[in-house]
């Protein structure tokens, strides 16, 4: 009887688990490829964490000494680096932020910097310069499954007031582009470097999640449908998109 509860237990096991989100990664640049591949964010845990004790010693009011503990044993900055992945930067970048002009030099010589014109956001933003970091990287999910797509604050304390990656929800189902969004402030120098983890992207799911980086060629890029540099529509592109794709499905 005991026997036969454990067999039951294992196959209602394999019957019910979940399965595995499976996010194909395709570039046609060998940098990125080879030495700054996409991959689990636990692969990019803040070095000063590793470092940080777990506790300190506090004097309290009552001339008592105690043990309190540090950000080492934060369980929400611990969990974080635990869920989704991790887009780091493929070369060297300089920006300066010259109001009214933005200059740029990547390492490598071929990446590209873009913005937005700023009267697609309100006055708000005026104080702040934008840029868009065109990366190589095209993502490709079927599933349809969302994505948190955050800065990553814990690893650049340094540099935590000066700029910010802006937040979103993205899918990988009906649309492939991976390019991190900015604001700088306004007359200054930036210097971001070769792997750098630029963007924390997690998704709203609770499924185990597989990563596959494939370096292609540009004809296999296009073959893959994922070379389009823009789309045919000057208003609700990703919704007409989605629509198209769905009804064609």
């Amino acid at each position: 009887m005991v026997l036969l509860k454990q067999i039951s237990i294992c196959m209602i096991s394999i019957i019910y688990r979940k399965p595995t989100i499976t996010i194909d990664c395709f570039t046609t640049n060998v940098n990125s490829y080879e030495y700054f591949p996409i991959k689990q964010a636990r692969e990019f845990i803040p070095d000063w964490w590793k470092k940080l004790k777990p506790s300190f010693e506090s004097l309290e009011q009552s001339g008592v000494t105690v043990n309190r503990p540090t950000l080492k044993r934060c369980e929400g900055l611990m969990q974080l680096y635990q869920y989704g992945f991790i887009l780091p930067l493929w070369s060297d970048l300089v920006v300066e932020t010259k109001d009214p002009v933005i200059s740029w030099q990547f390492a490598d010589g071929e990446s590209d910097v873009a913005n937005h014109d700023m009267k697609q956001m309100s006055n708000e933003f005026e104080r702040f310069s934008h840029i868009k970091i065109v990366s190589p990287w095209k993502f490709r999910e079927k599933q349809g499954v969302k994505f948190s797509y955050t800065q990553t604050t814990w690893n650049f304390i340094d540099r935590i007031m000066l700029y910010h990656t802006l937040p979103g929800v993205v899918d990988y189902k009906y649309q492939t582009t991976t390019h991190i969004n900015m604001l700088l402030q306004k007359n200054m120098r930036y210097v971001f470097e070769a792997g750098d983890p630029m963007a924390h992207i997690t998704p709203l799911d609770d499924r185990k999640i597989k990563i596959k980086c494939h370096l292609i060629d540009d004809a296999e890029m296009q073959k893959l449908g994922l070379s389009r540099s823009g789309w045919p529509w000057f208003n609700s592109s990703y919704n007409k998109s989605r629509k198209i794709k769905n009804a064609n499905s």
